[in-house]
């Protein structure tokens, strides 16, 4: 059996190094205190989460009408302008609705307003509801975000007319977690991992991880 860093090899010593590596501090569990979602199935909750997964079913469902008429383009040559596919995974709620009152933005704002960031604003209510906080405001939390595309955005450049204050804010994935943390006084970092999920949760990690290190001591 050997050592590394003073310790048996295979046994957990609980400490970590910071990273310059020379002052070990305490592994800082990391917990799951609160969960809020919008999943494809009617999953609104994460209880309805849990019976979905229990009972294996599976949330595939036909492409919604307000989408497009699958009809019209199904072709399984899989030829441009086509589409080989006529189900999928889909929010089966009025992407539309959203619930304004808690939030200081006013309606020409709100028209404009992507709704991955209308459903983000609820879902962290939401979520600080789960885990019982109630006293957020002003506080050192810090906001992760990760999307995939921008078809908000995308939707919006085909009319030349659309434009305005509130064009870019409100289309644009860099701006969800930083309206998220104006809502809501979020006082601690935040960003947004375009295309990759995991890697926003990997930063959330670090930054709370590192929130215990000791500061670096000159060399």
């Amino acid at each position: 059996m050997g050592l590394q860093n003073g310790v048996p090899n295979g046994v957990h010593n609980n400490v970590k190094r910071n990273h310059i590596g020379s002052t070990p501090v305490p592994n800082e569990p990391i917990a799951v205190v609160g969960m809020a979602l919008r999943l494809p199935g009617s999953i609104y909750s994460p209880e309805a989460l849990w019976d979905f997964l229990i009972e294996g079913r599976d949330a595939r469902g036909p492409i919604p009408r307000n989408r497009y008429h699958e009809n019209a383009f199904y072709d399984l040559s899989a030829k441009p302008g086509t589409a080989s596919v006529d189900a999928g995974y889909f929010l089966d709620h009025d992407l539309r609705d959203f619930d304004p009152t808690a939030f200081s933005m006013g309606k020409s704002e709100i028209e404009h307003l992507d709704p991955v960031q209308r459903q983000l604003l609820e879902i962290v209510r939401e979520c600080l509801e789960n885990a019982g906080e109630t006293t957020w405001s002003g506080k050192n939390i810090g906001c992760f975000v990760g999307t995939f595309g921008e078809d908000w955005q995308d939707l919006r450049r085909k009319d030349t007319q659309d434009f305005g204050p509130y064009r870019m804010t409100g289309s644009s994935d860099f701006a969800a977690s930083n309206r998220i943390s104006y809502e809501y006084d979020f006082r601690g970092p935040r960003c947004v991992g375009n295309g990759h999920f995991g890697f926003a949760t990997h930063l959330a990690n670090k930054t709370s991880v590192s929130h215990f290190e000791p500061p670096a001591q000159p060399p």
